[in-house]
Order: C-alpha cells, then structure tokens, then sequence
C-alpha cells in the first residue's frame, strides 16, 4: 500500500470513491489497498447507509444474529467513531424468541448512542417479545432526526407504549417525514415535530398527524381495514389545502375520491395505486380528477386486472385529453396497466406517449 498519495483535493477523492462504490465494492476495495488516502472515503460510503435485516426464530445460534452482534461490536467497541459516519439505518428486527433480549437491547441502545449525526432511521418490528419503549431504547441519544419510520406489527402495544413514542418524538425537533405503523396510536400533539412535512401512515395515523397542522406538504395514505371514508374529512378541511402532492393507496381499497377532491384546492400531483374503492366504476372515479385545477402531475398504478377500461391506447388518448382541455396546468399523466410496471406517460403538446418504468418508492412496496 502507498503511504500517501498525490496531494489531490478530498473532493476528487469522494468522487472517485462513489464512482467506484456504484460499480462494485470490490472496486473500492482495491483502491483501498493501493493507496491509504481512499481509506477515509470508502468509510465514510461504506456506513454512511446501513441496512440490517434480522429475522431468527431463536437468535443466540443463528449465524445472522453473530454477524449483528459483530457489526454492533465494531460501531461501540472496536471502533466508535465508524458510527458516527452513519447518515441512514434500516434495521428490520422479526424475533420470535430471545434467550439474550435485554443484552441484545442494550447493546442496540449503545450503538445508537453512538451514531451523533443519524439523519434517517426506518425501524421495523414484529413478532417480537420483551421490546423496550422507544424512550429506553434511545435513551441518552444526541441525533436529531430529519426522516423516522416506525413499524410495529404485533398488536399487544398499550397506552405506555404510544405514550413512549410521543416522548421520543418530543426530543426530535428537525423531523421533516415521518412514517408511522402501529396498532393503537391515537393522539400526537401538533406542538411535536414542528417542521413535519410529509406524512406516511393508515387514514387514522394521519387524521393523528393532521390535526392543527399546515406545514404537511405531502400525503402518502395507505388505507387499512379500519379507516372511514370519513376519516380526515370535516374537521381537517384547512389543513388539507396545505397538501401539494398525495399518494393513495395500498393492499386495502383506497377511500372514494370525490369525497376528497373538493378540499384538495393545492393539490399538484395525484398518484392512486394499489386497490380501488369498493363499489366504484374505474372511470367515474377518474372524471373526478378534473375537479383538482391546481393539479401538475397524476399517475396510477393499477392492481391485477381490474381496470381493463384503460388497457386501450385510445382510451388513454381520450382521456387525456379530455383531461388538457379541461386542467391549464396538467402537465402530464401516466398510466400503468399491468404487472409489468411499465407505464404510458401522456406529456401536454406531445401526440404519442412514451414507456417509462419509474415507479416511485411510495408505489414500489405496494405495486
């Protein structure tokens, strides 16, 4: 290995890492082992997104937990300062027994206390035994978070659960998305997350989020069995007219769509997956969208093989341009048919349309 390399600005080494790391870490590592001067770059690629994925049925013999345990060892004991490089953590946690929970939780609390300077952390859990409150498990932490995900599948949370939630979110005063599952969650103060953005969640979570807030630019509702039509309407019209982009849909049907448009006045892209309303003639919910003048953007992603009214080329063309008459400042629309993901985008002052595969994130888990 060389010592030190030519004096070359610590951008064009950044650059030249990320450039490698695209096409293969092997790549990266080989720069590695030439020169001592990429080492501290590739670091900072290497734990600036880490994803964990820990699923066991009994976790002290599983080599997956080993391997877990190794990584926490490195970022608390061996080296605490690679945590601290760490911007991203996706930690996906499905136990269904654990003879060493509490050491294996604590140990998760230290390396979060470690990692100052986390930005986004999605942490799913489920099937799980003995979880600790959200206060214990990070307690004595300094990030402050701009993005947090919360997954919880089991059903047994209680009041002093969701009360530790609204006291891990009273210490979070930078977060700007927040994507929330869990079971039981009733009530958020709007003084909590003060610069909240964009919202994720059930139509229950986000009737939770919504309430006395007007700084949510973006809805991503993805209904489950228990949300009402009804459930945001009423009582959150004002907040409502903040929204500028919503996402609706899901494994469940999506709420009827004229119950919303109305109080939708800022809305500029619409984007409808997953399930349609029960009950609902695909092409009556669509002569909805007109109603949503403001709107710049729409996109739907069908399911299975229910919207065979669209399938057609034609049919899209009339819609569409029904739809440019109708919408000064539509500017384009998109369709996607089939399991294929593949979508026809309609762009306003261009007769055919192209293929595109884009699929959003929001889309993607769901599609």
């Amino acid at each position: 290995m060389v010592e030190s390399g030519p004096p070359l600005p610590l951008e064009l080494f950044d650059l030249i890492i990320r450039e490698a790391w695209d096409q293969t870490c092997i790549t990266t590592a080989r720069l590695c082992l030439v020169s001592k001067a990429f080492l501290s770059e590739a670091r900072k690629c290497l734990y600036e997104d880490i994803t964990i994925s820990f699923t066991v049925t009994a976790c002290v013999s599983s080599p997956n937990y080993a391997r877990v345990l190794k990584l926490h060892n490195t970022l608390t004991v061996l080296n605490p300062d690679l945590a601290r490089l760490v911007r991203s953590l996706h930690y996906t946690l499905i136990l269904s027994s654990c003879r060493e929970s509490a050491l294996f939780w604590g140990r998760l609390n230290t390396t979060f206390r470690n990692m100052d300077n986390l930005k986004r952390l999605t942490i799913r859990f489920g099937s799980i035994h003995h979880v600790p409150r959200m206060t214990t498990l990070f307690r004595g932490c300094k990030f402050q978070l701009e993005e947090f995900c919360l997954v919880r599948s089991w059903t047994r949370s209680t009041s002093n659960d969701d009360r530790s939630i609204i006291e891990f979110l009273s210490t979070q005063h930078e977060i700007r998305r927040l994507a929330i599952a869990t079971p039981n969650l009733d009530e958020i103060p709007p003084t909590l997350c003060p610069r909240l953005e964009i919202v994720e969640g059930t139509g229950s979570i986000i009737r939770v989020l919504l309430r006395g807030r007007f700084t949510i630019t973006k809805l991503v509702w993805k209904p489950s069995k228990q949300d009402p039509d009804y459930v945001l309407l009423d009582k959150y019209v004002a907040e409502l007219a903040s929204v500028r982009t919503l996402f609706l849909g899901g494994r469940y049907p999506r709420p009827v769509l004229r119950l919303l448009t109305p109080h939708l006045t800022q809305l500029e892209e619409l984007v409808l997956f997953g399930r349609p309303p029960d009950n609902v003639n695909l092409m009556a919910e669509l002569e909805e969208v007109p109603s949503l003048q403001k709107l710049r953007v729409f996109s739907w992603f069908s399911e299975g093989d229910m919207e065979d009214e669209l399938v057609a080329r034609e049919a899209q063309r009339a819609l569409v341009e029904r739809w440019f008459r109708a919408m000064p400042m539509l500017h384009s629309a998109s369709f996607c048919v089939d399991d294929t993901l593949k979508s026809l985008l309609w762009k306003r002052g261009e007769v055919e349309p192209v293929v595109t595969d884009r699929v959003p994130q929001e889309v993607r888990g769901e599609a």
